[in-house]
């Protein structure tokens, strides 16, 4: 890829995207985008596989200023989707492709590990 290139989605072009690997095997991908875009990526997203869930949350900035944060899911057997409008700040929107049982085995690890780490106190 030329380095004057960039990755997007819908046209809006990704950060910070991430692979993650359990055996071998791809179980999520994550991919970050400014949420200024949000709505259309979401747009694209339901034009490939329809509504999707949509739930709302109240998050908070370091001012105290509250805001409505749109998630939307989209389930297909094993496989998932994931949109939120808000990722780690106001600025970020995240999507994450998943699968349920590789995300299963990466709550036990997170949870193990969490758990050893208390015994090193």
């Amino acid at each position: 890829m030329d380095s004057k290139e960039k990755e997007t989605i819908a046209g809006s072009p990704i950060s910070s995207p991430t692979l993650d690997y359990f055996a071998n095997k791809l179980w999520q991908i994550s991919i970050r985008f400014d949420s200024d875009d949000f709505q259309t990526v979401i747009d694209s997203l339901k034009t490939k596989y329809g509504k999707g869930k949509i739930t709302k949350e109240k998050v908070q900035n370091k001012l105290g200023a509250t805001f409505v944060n749109e998630i939307v899911t989209w389930k297909k057997g094993t496989s998932n989707i994931v949109a939120k409008k808000f990722a780690s700040n106001l600025d970020k929107s995240s999507l994450r492709f998943y699968t349920d049982s590789g995300n299963s085995i990466s709550k036990s690890r997170w949870k193990a590990k969490g758990s050893s780490q208390a015994n090193d106190l």
